[in-house]
């Protein structure tokens, strides 16, 4: 059976500082509708492929819409190997800049095995991401309009203890890329944690 989907999303953001500058309130809206379909491709294959328009009103002001989408698919090689891909795109405001907004492409596929007796999570996850810089205010504008692109890379493993612990351990590989400003980087990182289940 393939099923018609339809989905609707609102976000409110709050970026202190924005009053008063260039007449930027600290309150930005985003609204998301969008239409596709999700269905059982096989037995071990699942997907849902959505398509639609992104609205943003940045501080008060009218912002952008453009399309966007949202992708998902599990598949389920066999009982210890799953495989997914993800993917999205919406509107955000800048984490870096004030009187900015930006419209975020994404792409994620991974990786799972399970062994030892179903006790340890294997995983590789490697992750695309674009960052396209939007601006209501041309001064702003000027001289700044940037795009970044991220990739990054990451292993893990977990290992559960008994039913109420697990320990785990992820490595991360990041490099990005900027295409006006100095603001390229690669970095490296590594965590080791527990968790407790309840």
């Amino acid at each position: 059976m393939t099923d018609f989907l339809l989905s609707g999303g609102y976000s409110h953001y709050t970026q202190p500082g924005g009053h008063g500058y260039h007449h930027y309130s600290n309150d930005s809206k985003s609204w998301t509708v969008h239409a596709g379909l999700g269905s059982r491709a096989t037995e071990k294959i699942t997907y849902r492929a959505l398509m639609g328009a992104s609205w943003l009103e940045y501080g008060g002001h009218s912002g952008g819409c453009t399309w966007t989408y949202s992708l998902s698919a599990n598949w389920k090689i066999t009982r210890q190997w799953q495989a997914s891909l993800l993917g999205s795109s919406y509107y955000q405001p800048s984490e870096r800049t004030r009187g900015q907004a930006i419209k975020v492409y994404s792409l994620s596929s991974g990786l799972s095995y399970l062994t030892m007796g179903d006790k340890m999570t294997l995983t590789a996850n490697i992750a695309w991401r674009y960052e396209d810089t939007c601006y209501n205010d041309r001064y702003l504008a000027y001289g700044n309009d940037f795009d970044e692109t991220i990739l990054s890379v990451r292993l893990g493993a977990s290992y559960i203890i008994n039913r109420w612990m697990s320990v785990f351990a992820n490595f991360t590989w990041e490099e990005e890329w900027c295409d006006k400003r100095s603001y390229d980087y690669n970095r490296y990182r590594g965590t080791i944690g527990m968790r407790f289940h309840y």
